[in-house]
């Protein structure tokens, strides 16, 4: 999603770094404006963006893909990680816990076990099938309700955590925070709603 001029610079950064650790991959972008970019396969143009997270959200079911991995536009890419492609064969979705913080805002879901992580949603791997769909849905109406911050962590959180998608692969990523996150996979293993399993 590159919605907004430093978005689209971003944007060829990331691509340009997926294409160099993936060459097979192919990408399609999101974007307000079309983005001139030999790495990019294919623009889809969003014709009324809010340049907020509820962009990603409604953007992520309309992936001409089968099986997706999304990432910010932040997102820089310096090892292969097809692996959290593999991973899809057993789970609909992979992300990685937000060892950093976790936000547990007041609203219809608050109720969610504090045991419950909150997840990164900077990068997310997922089957793009009819329940990813409604996930998404869900995802953005709990979105909307919490309005008073840009953040879609906590709501991504509530509603994974009620969802019908079967527990979620965690990805052990290595984001850092200066400049361009870099990513790097290291492994997999699944959370469960009630006792996650961390580290």
């Amino acid at each position: 999603m590159a919605t907004g001029e430093t978005y689209r610079e971003e944007c060829r950064v990331s691509v340009k770094s997926v294409t160099e650790a993936m060459p097979e991959v192919p990408i399609t972008v999101f974007t307000d404006e079309r983005i001139d970019s030999p790495n990019i396969d294919r623009c889809e143009i969003i014709s009324d963006p809010v340049f907020g997270s509820a962009d990603v959200i409604e953007a992520l079911p309309d992936s001409p893909y089968e099986e997706t991995i999304y990432f910010d536009t932040d997102i820089y890419v310096d090892d292969d990680i097809s692996e959290l492609y593999e991973m899809l064969s057993e789970h609909d979705i992979g992300v990685s816990i937000d060892g950093l913080h976790i936000d547990h805002r007041e609203g219809p879901l608050s109720h969610v076990p504090t045991n419950f992580p909150e997840f990164n949603t900077g990068v997310i791997a997922y089957r793009n099938d009819e329940r990813m769909r409604k996930f998404c849905e869900t995802w953005l109406r709990l979105y909307e309700y919490q309005s008073d911050t840009s953040a879609d962590q906590p709501s991504f959180r509530d509603t994974l955590y009620f969802s019908d998608l079967p527990a979620p692969a965690t990805t052990r990523i290595q984001l850092s925070v200066r400049g361009l996150s870099r990513l790097r996979s290291r492994a997999s293993e699944s959370v469960s709603r009630t006792t996650p399993r961390i580290g």
